[in-house]
């Protein structure tokens, strides 16, 4: 495997905040996003999400997920460890949720493993995997932003108090009921709930390129250099991220974007 360009960064302009991971090694590459906490509570300073990014990356690179594991054995096992780290420190009733996707390249069985919401490319084809929930989530937020608008609400305002995110607030924190669940608006991703049902698994052909990205890319591209700029001109156009580039959060008082974002681009020969 050759490595072309990579980025993992904050949404904060401070790595240490970062919920994203990025692994790679002889067996693995990944990138794997932590999901955005809906409350404050942290466990020994970190969020659920990024509690949940820091143990999935460990199972990769520690042998709890060995190389030659297919795609069912190594998600289980990644599954196991999270309820596991649930079981013993109680993290639901301290108000944390262990929760995060990931893409993961498999150099062994050369495929591609997805779970959640990541991306990537395979040769210049986009393979996505968005939850129903976050786009109804995101419109509701929009609906409400608009309104707030009308009643005489800025967007400068809404950027410093996000009102429209606060009205989705409770939805987001029930959502994680809907983790892999066969329910309509269900959805795969590692938590400590219930078992992964869907894994997406595309094979990887040899002298591929392939490109793997957390959703922080709103449009992902075939270089890091344009992916950045579109997400720029998105940034630009919409920060408070409610018009063309719809989100359940935008880039809020002090951040430079409005997700951590992590790309990776790589060749197999």
């Amino acid at each position: 495997m050759e490595i072309i360009e990579s980025l993992c960064s904050s949404k904060t302009g401070r790595q240490d905040d970062c919920e994203d991971q990025l692994v790679v090694s002889d067996a693995f590459i990944a990138v794997i996003d932590g999901a955005t906490s809906s409350t404050s509570k942290t466990f020994r300073s970190l969020t659920g999400g990024k509690m949940a990014a820091e143990l999935i990356a460990n199972c990769l690179t520690s042998g709890i997920v060995a190389p030659e594991m297919d795609a069912e054995t190594a998600v289980s096992r990644i599954q196991a460890e999270l309820q596991n780290y649930e079981n013993t420190y109680s993290l639901e009733a301290q108000g944390v949720h262990l929760c995060a996707s990931a893409v993961i390249y498999s150099s062994r069985r050369q495929q591609v493993w997805a779970v959640g919401d990541c991306q990537f490319l395979l040769n210049g084809k986009h393979y996505t995997y968005a939850k129903k929930v976050d786009a109804v989530l995101a419109e509701t937020r929009s609906l409400s932003i608009h309104m707030l608008l009308q009643k005489g609400y800025t967007e400068e305002s809404l950027l410093k108090h996000d009102l429209g995110r606060e009205m989705i607030v409770e939805h987001l924190r029930l959502q994680q009921q809907l983790e892999n669940t066969d329910d309509e608006y269900g959805y795969a991703v590692f938590s400590s709930r219930g078992q992964v049902k869907s894994i997406a698994v595309t094979d990887v052909p040899s002298g591929s390129e392939v490109v793997l990205a957390s959703d922080g890319y709103p449009e992902l591209y075939a270089t890091l250099t344009e992916s950045e700029a579109r997400l720029n001109e998105l940034l630009l156009a919409d920060p408070l991220c409610y018009k063309v580039n719809k989100g359940t959060k935008g880039v809020r008082q002090g951040c430079t974007h409005y997700d951590d974002r992590t790309y990776i681009r790589f060749r197999i020969g």
